[in-house]
């Protein structure tokens, strides 16, 4: 993390973008959304080596206060989430949902943490079946960046809204509270496939 905080402050110093607009670094603060914590490791002038890892038991801790049966998600960016080749224009099935995590989390653990998965991807995936979609609330959106290595715009685009599944659900909690830091389908790299998990007793009723 030093290496990261003195390089940024290095891109501000030296401008970034094309105007070569400069900022200053005031401030950098690891977080651990899952289980609430927060510590400064870096206030404008000194560094703190110090670590605020996010582990699986934090995920099993979220999870333990949901509810097992029904769920709410709320797409907060474009999710774009194939499934058998296919990309549908509303929100993801749940299976679809948990086969993307699947790819994405045990990738991301065995790259950066060294730890490999060993569950039957399968099986969890076929069991997903089980969980239906009660009510979709998305809309899909769509726009574009400028890639200065492809010299051309590429499209961004994905839902966003809600989704409410239903069934047995509890088993894949764990997985999804990790996948809400993230992110989920394509894109995920750029922020998309941003996602909260709402208690589905709690959504907003329509007047």
């Amino acid at each position: 993390m030093p290496y990261f905080i003195y390089a940024f402050s290095k891109m501000g110093d030296e401008g970034v973008g094309r105007l070569k607009a400069r900022y200053r670094l005031e401030r950098v603060v690891a977080k651990n959304p899952l289980v609430g914590m927060r510590e400064e490791i870096y206030d404008g002038e000194m560094v703190r080596n110090r670590r605020l890892p996010v582990v699986w038991r934090n995920a099993e801790s979220v999870a333990r206060k949901l509810n097992g049966e029904q769920l709410r998600l709320e797409f907060l960016t474009p999710t774009f989430v194939k499934f058998r080749g296919e990309a549908a224009p509303e929100g993801p099935s749940f299976q679809a949902l948990v086969q993307a995590l699947l790819i994405r989390i045990p990738m991301l653990s065995a790259l950066h943490c060294g730890e490999v998965w060993h569950e039957d991807f399968r099986v969890l995936v076929e069991k997903a079946a089980e969980v239906e979609t009660l009510r979709d609330e998305t809309t899909w959106v769509s726009f574009r960046r400028y890639s200065s290595f492809r010299k051309q715009t590429e499209p961004l685009e994905g839902v966003v809204g809600g989704v409410e599944y239903a069934g047995p659900i509890e088993e894949f909690l764990p997985l999804l509270s990790m996948g809400q830091l993230t992110h989920v389908g394509k894109r995920a790299v750029f922020g998309l496939g941003r996602y909260s998990i709402v208690d589905a007793h709690d959504r907003p009723r329509s007047k």
